[in-house]
C-alpha cells in the first residue's frame, strides 16, 4: 500500500490508509482490515487473512464490507482479499453496490510477473482515478480472456479469420496469414499468464481439462525462468519474443541462438561488451576459424564474428544469460514458445 502512494501514517491524508476502517453494515461496528482513500474517500477495501488461508470462505465477508452502510452512495469501486500471497481484486460489474462473486484480477507474490507489475501500477495514487474510469472495461477484458481460452480451436476459427483477412498482404498465402492471426492473438492474450491471473486454484482445478489442452497448444517461459536443464521442460521450442516484440518462428533451439546473439550484436553491440579470446569455443571471429574447419555448425551474428550452435541447449542457456548479463538486459525480456 505504501509503494502505491497511499498514506499510513496520517489518517487525515486524502490519500491515506486506513486500518481498521468502520464500515457500519450491521448495527454492531464492523470494521475492514483497511481502507484506501482518494479525494479522502474509501475507493478501495482490504481484508487481509493469514498466509495460506483459503480465501474462497472469507468472500462473503468482503462483500457485506463492500455494500455501502445505511442506503449511503458507495464510493468503494475495489474489494480485495489476500492472505498475503494471493490477492484477489473484486468489483461491483453486475449490480451496483454488489459484490461480484469472481474476481476480474488476481495475482501471486510467489509467482509475480512483470506484467503483474505493470498491471499494480494502475492502482497507484497518481494513476488510479483513471483506472476506476476504466473498470468497466478492464472486467470486460477479463471475461474475454476467460472466455477465450475456454474455446477449442475450431471454435476461434472465425476470429483467426477475420485477423487474417485484416492483416492479409498480397505477398502471404492464407495459410501464413492464418497462422501470423492466431500468434497474434497468443501474444495479446497468452493462456498461460491469462490462467495464473485471473482463475483462482478452484477455477483451475474445475477447467483442468481445457487447461491441458491449451498448455498442449502453445507455452511460454522466459530465459530468466528457464531452468539449467532444458530436457524437463520436455517440449520443443516454435518461437520467440525479444523486448515485446511480436512472435519470431525458429524451426529448432540453435535457430533462436544465432537469430537472438544476431539482434543483441545489431541492438546492443554485444561484442563490445564480452571479450572474445582466441580459444573462445562458443563464439569466436571469423579471422580465428581454424582452417578446414567445417563451419556448419556456426553462424554467422556479424560480418566478422559467429556463434557456434551445435552445443547442448543446455549449454546455449547459460551463454544467453551471460550475454544478457553482458549488455544489462532482463533475461525476462526474452520469452520462449514452446509446443
Amino acid at each position: 500500500m505504501r509503494d502505491l502512494g497511499f498514506n499510513l501514517q496520517d489518517p487525515n491524508n486524502p490519500e491515506a490508509a486506513i486500518p481498521e476502517f468502520d464500515r457500519g453494515v450491521r448495527s454492531s461496528a464492523t470494521r475492514v482490515d483497511y481502507a484506501l482513500l482518494l479525494n479522502s474517500q474509501p475507493v478501495m477495501l482490504v481484508e487481509c487473512k493469514q498466509l495460506g488461508e483459503p480465501l474462497d470462505k472469507h468472500v462473503n465477508q468482503l462483500d457485506e464490507y463492500f455494500r455501502a452502510p445505511g442506503g449511503q452512495i458507495n464510493t468503494v469501486k475495489i474489494g480485495i482479499l489476500s492472505n498475503g500471497d494471493e490477492f484477489r481484486f473484486y468489483t461491483d460489474s453486475k449490480d451496483p453496490n454488489v459484490m461480484d462473486p469472481e474476481p476480474y484480477w488476481m495475482f501471486k507474490l510467489s509467482k509475480l510477473s512483470d506484467g503483474d507489475v505493470e498491471t499494480l501500477l494502475h492502482y497507484t495514487v497518481t494513476n488510479l482515478k483513471n483506472t476506476l474510469d476504466d473498470l468497466p472495461a478492464t472486467v470486460y477484458a477479463s471475461r474475454l480472456k476467460r472466455w477465450l481460452i475456454e474455446r477449442d480451436e475450431e471454435e476461434l476459427d472465425w476470429l483467426y479469420k477475420a485477423t487474417a483477412k485484416e492483416i492479409k498482404t498480397g505477398g502471404r498465402s492464407g495459410g501464413e496469414d492464418m497462422k501470423n492471426a492466431k500468434k497474434i492473438w497468443t501474444l495479446i492474450f497468452p493462456a498461460t499468464k491469462i490462467r495464473e491471473n485471473l482463475n483462482p486454484p478452484e477455477v483451475e482445478q474445475k477447467n483442468s481439462e481445457t487447461e491441458t489442452k491449451d498448455e498442449e497448444l502453445e507455452q511460454e517461459i522466459s530465459l530468466a525462468d528457464c531452468p539449467s536443464d532444458t530436457s524437463s521442460l520436455n517440449l520443443k521450442i516454435s518461437g520467440y519474443s525479444f523486448e515485446g516484440s511480436g512472435i519470431k518462428d525458429v524451426k529448432n533451439w540453435s535457430d533462436m541462438m544465432g537469430k537472438v546473439i544476431t539482434a543483441l550484436c545489431k541492438k546492443y553491440d554485444l561484442l563490445s561488451h564480452l571479450e572474445i579470446p582466441r580459444e573462445s569455443t562458443w563464439l569466436r571471429h571469423t579471422c580465428d576459424r581454424p582452417s578446414g574447419e567445417d563451419s556448419r555448425t556456426w553462424v554467422k551474428v556479424t560480418d566478422d564474428c559467429e556463434v557456434k550452435v551445435s552445443d547442448n541447449n543446455n549449454y546455449k542457456i547459460s551463454k544467453l544469460k551471460k550475454c544478457f548479463e553482458a549488455v544489462g538486459i532482463s533475461p525476462s525480456e526474452l520469452i520462449f514458445f514452446l509446443r
